[in-house]
C-alpha cells in the first residue's frame, strides 16, 4: 500500500481562512504536508470533486472551529470526512481557534475528542496537534532557566527563546533557521515589572506579522559582556537618533577578529574569533510589548517594562550559512543557491543549541547546553536529543538570547511598531515601511535557482514568480547596528 500524499486535511470555516493557513504554514516548517483547499484544488472545477478524489491520498485530518462555528460547507467536507476518515481508521482531530470564547457544540463524531485548543499556551497547541497527526509525541525544548532576581521585582523566569520559532517577517518556504547571539558570558538577566506577565510574545506581530509571507527558520546568538554586571541597576536605557542611517558595513568575511571592548556602548562591534560580528545590547530598563490601537497587534503583546542588569552581545545578524559551514556541519538550507552570506535555514531547536555549544567548543569556552539521548543529523530538522538542559547564566559560552533580550535588541531602544516608526497594511504582503528595513513575502523575490513558487502570493508590494532568502546585513540596520532583525527568516 503506497504512503497517502498529505499529512492532514484542514477542514475550516471560510471566515477562519486566515488563521487556518498561518497553521498550515507552521506545519509545513515541521516538516509536515498539509492539505489546504487553496492550495490544492485548481480553478474551475467542481470543489466536491476533487475533494472525493483526493481524500484517500490524506493520513489525518483537522476540523477547525473558530469564533463564527461551523460554516455550511464545512459541513458538507465534515460527511465526506467521516465516511472516508472512519473507514481508513484515520485520526479526526478537533482543533478550537484562538478568539472562541465558549466551547462550541461539535457533531456527535468529534465530541468524544481530544481537543487542540489555540487559545491557550499550554500544552503547546502546534506539539499537541502534530502528535495528533502523526501519533508520535515529540521531545519538548527544555523548561527556560531562572533569572536571577533584581531588586525591587520579585524573581521569574527569563525565557530562552527557541531558534525554531517564527519571529522573523520572511518569504521562504517552510523550514526553521537561526540568529546566533552569543553570550559568551553568561546572558543579560531580563525580568518583567510587577505587573506585568511572565512572557512577551510580541515577536508573533512585532517580528513575524504572519500576513507578510512564509519563511525559513534561522539561529540567533548571544552572550555576555566580560564583567558586565549591573545588578539592581535602573539606569534609562541610552537615547538613541533614528535620523542617523548606520552606513552598510562590510560582509563577516570582510572582517577583522577583535578583542572584546572593555567599555562597550550601545551598538558597538566585537568581531569574535569565529569571525562572527557582534553589537553591544547595554544594560537598562526597557518597554516591550504593543498598544492594543496598534496594526496586527496579538492579544498576548501586553506592554510592560524589562530590566536588564547587565549587557550582552548579540550577532549583528542571523546564521549565516557560511558560518555553519566554518564549523564543518553540512549546509542543510534549502536556499543554497542564496550563497554562503544568506542565513542558515531548515534547523530546528535542537540544531541551534547544539551548533551554540561546537562554537562554544571551538574557542575553547564553556557549552551552555548539556544535551542527552541525541538522534538523526544535526542540521534538517530530524535532529533531536532526550534531553537538553541550559547550564545557567554564569555560563562563559554562547547561547540562543532569552525572548526579552531579542525584543529589546530589535527594539533599539524604540517603542513603535518597527524601530523606524509607525506600521502601514497596505495588503496581505505590502508594508511599505519594512520595505528599507526587511525581507519579507511583499520584496524577497529571487532569480537564483531553487526559490520558492510564490506567483499566487496575494497583495505583494513588488510582483515576483519566485522567492527566497537574501544576502544578510543588505537592508538598514536599527540604530544599534543590528541587522535582518525583521525578516529574511524566522528565527
Amino acid at each position: 500500500m503506497s504512503q497517502p500524499g498529505f499529512d492532514v486535511f484542514l477542514c475550516h470555516n471560510s471566515a477562519d481562512k486566515a488563521a487556518v493557513k498561518a497553521i498550515g504554514e507552521r506545519l509545513q516548517r515541521e516538516g509536515l504536508k498539509p492539505w489546504l483547499d487553496e492550495w490544492e484544488l485548481p480553478p474551475g472545477r467542481p470543489w466536491m470533486r476533487e475533494l472525493e478524489g483526493q481524500i484517500s491520498e490524506i493520513a489525518a485530518a483537522a476540523v477547525f472551529v473558530g469564533p463564527d462555528g461551523f460554516g455550511p460547507w464545512q459541513r458538507v467536507e465534515l460527511d465526506s470526512l467521516l465516511r472516508e476518515f472512519v473507514s481508513r481508521g484515520c485520526p479526526v482531530i478537533p482543533v478550537i481557534l484562538d478568539g472562541v470564547t465558549a466551547r462550541p457544540k461539535l457533531p456527535v463524531f468529534l465530541a468524544g475528542m481530544t481537543w487542540v485548543d489555540f487559545g491557550k499556551s499550554d500544552p503547546d497547541p502546534l506539539e499537541h496537534l502534530i502528535w495528533g497527526i502523526t501519533g508520535k509525541k515529540r521531545a519538548r525544548p527544555p523548561a527556560p532557566p531562572a533569572a536571577a532576581p533584581l531588586a525591587p521585582v520579585p524573581p521569574r523566569p527569563a525565557p530562552v527563546r527557541e531558534s525554531a520559532k517564527p519571529p522573523a517577517i520572511a518569504p521562504g518556504p517552510p523550514g526553521p533557521s537561526a540568529r546566533a547571539a552569543p553570550q559568551r558570558h553568561p546572558a543579560a538577566n531580563a525580568q518583567p515589572g510587577a505587573a506585568a506577565k511572565e512572557q512577551s510574545d510580541s515577536k508573533h506581530k512585532f517580528v513575524a506579522l504572519a500576513w507578510l509571507g512564509l519563511a525559513a527558520g534561522g539561529i540567533a546568538l548571544a552572550i555576555w559582556g566580560i564583567g558586565q554586571w549591573y545588578e539592581g541597576r535602573t539606569a534609562a536605557p541610552e537615547t538613541v537618533s533614528l535620523a542617523t542611517k548606520p552606513a552598510p558595513r562590510a560582509t563577516s568575511t570582510e572582517l577583522a577578529v577583535s578583542p572584546e571592548p572593555a567599555n562597550p556602548r550601545a551598538g558597538d562591534l566585537w568581531v569574535t574569533p569565529a569571525g562572527i560580528p557582534f553589537r553591544f545590547v547595554p544594560a537598562g530598563t526597557y518597554t516591550i510589548g504593543s498598544p492594543e490601537s496598534e496594526p496586527g497587534r496579538d492579544g498576548d503583546e501586553i506592554r510592560r517594562d524589562v530590566r536588564f542588569s547587565r549587557g550582552f552581545w548579540l550577532a549583528e545578524t542571523e546564521t549565516t550559512q557560511g558560518q555553519w559551514m566554518k564549523l564543518g556541519l553540512k549546509d542543510p538550507s534549502r536556499f543554497t543557491a542564496c550563497g554562503e552570506n544568506c542565513p542558515v535555514e531548515q534547523v530546528n531547536w535542537f540544531d541551534a543549541v547544539a551548533f551554540a555549544n561546537q562554537l562554544s567548543k571551538a574557542e575553547g569556552l564553556e557549552e551552555c547546553y548539556h544535551l542527552t539521548g541525541c538522534t538523526g543529523a544535526l542540521g534538517g530538522v530530524t535532529y533531536r536529543c532526550a534531553g537538553a538542559t541550559f547550564v545557567g547564566l554564569s555560563c562563559t559560552g554562547y547561547r540562543l538570547p532569552a525572548e526579552a533580550e531579542w525584543e529589546v535588541a530589535a527594539r533599539a531602544g524604540t517603542e513603535a511598531a518597527i524601530w523606524t516608526g509607525g506600521l502601514t497594511l497596505k495588503g496581505d504582503r505590502h508594508g511599505p515601511e519594512v520595505d528599507p528595513i526587511a525581507w519579507y513575502g511583499g520584496n524577497s523575490g529571487v532569480t537564483y535557482s531553487g526559490g520558492y513558487d510564490c506567483s499566487s502570493w496575494s497583495e505583494k508590494q513588488f510582483p515576483s514568480q519566485r522567492c527566497g532568502t537574501q544576502p544578510v546585513g543588505l537592508k538598514q540596520a536599527n540604530p544599534w547596528d543590528l541587522r535582518d532583525m525583521l525578516g529574511n527568516v524566522w528565527e
